[in-house]
């Protein structure tokens, strides 16, 4: 017979810890959690003082050519507005050029070219003991836009919200509305150039044509593009129309004191529990 034979089986120790054990340890080691905790404190309190508090900047676009054909983007030309927020992007090209272009070199080195932009780029920095960029060129530039300012969607709906964010609030609605008109006016620009191709190609094609059919398609064609380049000549945003001006928030987004301070001081509580019991593991 085992010498516990006679030993009923809840008096049979798991090993096991309960609630009434870990809030046992936590009370034992309250003294070194809040002095952790405190330290924490102060570790936030530091960082919020040297901290560049940053500004973000938003504006939504919209597709700037309909469904079918070009011209202006109206949500009111659409009778049913659950069928338009349900169109996908895919329906826009030239949107889909926006998306992929505000970020390109191309845009970058025109970007570049304004002084308040080439000014304004090295603030960006979440400390003022960090060294700034001091060489630009339209490749960082580009690949600082790329890592700096996004495109969200906006729902399920073809609108976009594009954000920014930097220590000077100006400087960031600025930048937005740069990106814009720039991206925007180089794609307009390549379709214009694009377009007067196909206009000088379809005059000197149908000038050699003979057959009434085939001039009858051809001058369909070319109407066709005559029109696409009467509406890239108009003043108006031709890939994304504008929504929602950009705009900054009053207060900064970052950082967060509501998140940075309880975070900060959670861990230094956590690492408080955590040195008290190593050292008292053989207890």
């Amino acid at each position: 017979m085992s010498e516990n034979a006679d030993v009923p089986p809840h008096a049979v120790s798991s090993g096991e810890k309960t609630l009434f054990d870990v809030i046992r340890d936590l009370w034992r080691a309250r003294l070194a959690m809040a002095v952790f905790g405190f330290a924490g404190f102060v570790l936030a309190l530091t960082f919020m003082t040297l901290a560049r508090p940053y500004y973000r900047a938003e504006m939504v676009v919209a597709p700037a050519s309909p469904i079918a054909g070009q011209g202006g983007f109206q949500l009111s030309s659409l009778p049913d507005r659950t069928l338009w927020q349900s169109q996908s992007v895919q329906n826009y090209p030239d949107f889909l050029r926006f998306e992929n272009k505000f970020s390109a070199p191309t845009v970058a080195g025109l970007l570049l070219e304004d002084e308040r932009v080439k000014g304004g780029l090295p603030s960006d920095r979440a400390f003022d003991f960090l060294d700034p960029e001091r060489v630009w060129t339209p490749e960082t530039v580009a690949l600082y836009l790329a890592r700096r300012v996004t495109l969200e969607p906006v729902g399920n709906t073809p609108l976009r919200r594009l954000v920014y964010a930097h220590p000077d609030r100006d400087f960031a609605v600025y930048v937005l509305e740069r990106i814009h008109h720039i991206t925007d006016t180089l794609i307009r620009q390549n379709i214009r150039l694009e377009t007067q191709e196909r206009i000088e190609y379809l005059q000197e094609a149908l000038g050699r044509t003979a057959n009434p059919d085939h001039r009858r398609a051809l001058a369909d064609l070319l109407m066709e593009q005559e029109r696409l380049r009467m509406m890239v000549s108009m003043d108006q945003p031709y890939a994304a129309s504008i929504v929602e001006p950009p705009s900054a928030g009053v207060k900064p987004a970052w950082p967060d004191a509501r998140l940075l301070f309880p975070a900060f001081i959670l861990v230094g509580c956590f690492l408080g529990f955590l040195i008290y019991g190593a050292r008292h593991i053989h207890e």
